[in-house]
């Protein structure tokens, strides 16, 4: 299996001063282009964007540069089309007082993408204090073809690790690496085999870190399959479980609360209604494995995948958590 190349001096990413090219409101053609120059705040998101991933790009060198500029692209395209669409039904309509572009939908889409971006870019984590020493994105992307699987994947590395927690991320960060099917398993079946496994840092202390790892493969059939993962490490390099952070009879009360929640989200849904202790048998034992938990500054929610709790059609669940009642039921703090 042909294996990545992560480029050894990464260590100079957070270091890398070089400036990033200046946006240029003079030459600027496409309505997204126009509604960035338009709007200071959007303007001052999109440079800041752009300094991260010019200082980034310029620490990496070889394939995983050539990922890295893959990915910005594919980004860039995927952004601009969410964020236009999200202008399409606003029109001209202004703010009082505000000058064209100004404040629109549009614009506060291309503040916060390019906000998210940011962050994904430096290694900063969603919520919690910052960090001393961040890790940065390793990026892998394969074009698709009869035999090649399209792969986009991008997980987070420290250089230099320097303490358990930077270890074990970096481990986990390269049996993810080392897990990428870059060939079909049978090059000759229907469509275009895919690959997707992206890392989000969503929260961090020094005490611990917890990544959210969103996944997608296509092998064929009728459709791909998706999840979520989490990854949730201290400082001590361990790999948190459930009984790590909570005492085992707090997850029959935390299964009680998914329970009304999904019901709910399957209600809106239009899903076929199921007896309680039917739906419980299948919550309890997701919520038990704090592999299906990312934490928050909000808390944590708990990810149920498609088929975990209904049919495919359902697609995926989430369970919001808030933070005063972990805090009250976790063996150590969290915070």
């Amino acid at each position: 299996m042909r294996q990545p190349v992560l480029g050894l001096s990464l260590v100079a990413v957070l270091a890398a001063c070089a400036p990033a090219r200046a946006f240029d409101c003079a030459k600027a053609g496409s309505p997204v282009e126009r509604a960035i120059c338009a709007d200071p705040a959007a303007k001052a998101a999109d440079a800041a964007m752009e300094v991260a991933f010019n200082r980034l790009r310029d620490g990496i060198a070889g394939e995983n540069r050539r990922a890295a500029l893959d990915d910005q692209r594919a980004w860039l395209k995927d952004r601009n089309t969410r964020c236009a669409e999200k202008g399409a039904g606003q029109g001209a309509a202004q703010g009082a007082g505000q000058p064209a572009g100004q404040g629109t939908a549009m614009t506060r889409c291309l503040a916060e993408a390019d906000a998210a971006r940011t962050r994904v870019l430096t290694g900063q984590a969603q919520a919690g204090p910052p960090l001393e020493r961040r890790p940065v994105p390793v990026f892998v992307r394969q074009a698709g073809a009869r035999d090649k699987v399209a792969v986009a994947v991008r997980v987070y590395r420290f250089p230099d690790p320097a303490d358990p927690l930077e270890r074990t991320v970096n481990a986990e960060a390269d049996k993810a690496l080392a897990a990428i099917p870059y060939k079909p398993e049978d090059p000759d079946g229907p469509g275009t085999w895919g690959y997707e496994e992206l890392w989000t840092i969503a929260y961090a202390t020094p005490r611990l870190i917890s990544i959210k790892r969103d996944t997608w493969e296509f092998t064929g059939g009728a459709h791909g399959t998706s999840g979520t993962l989490g990854l949730t490490v201290d400082a001590a390099g361990r790999i948190l479980t459930f009984p790590d952070l909570f005492a085992k009879p707090v997850a029959a009360d935390f299964a009680a609360l998914c329970l009304k929640t999904i019901k709910a989200a399957r209600a809106e849904k239009g899903g076929e209604a199921e007896p309680d202790p039917a739906l419980l048998k299948k919550i309890a034992p997701v919520v038990a494995d704090l592999r299906n938990w990312v934490f928050t500054g909000a808390g944590a929610t708990v990810y149920f995948d498609p088929y975990s709790v209904g049919p495919y059609a359902e697609g995926a669940y989430e369970c919001p958590l808030p933070a005063a009642l972990l805090d009250r039921a976790a063996r150590i703090p969290l915070r």
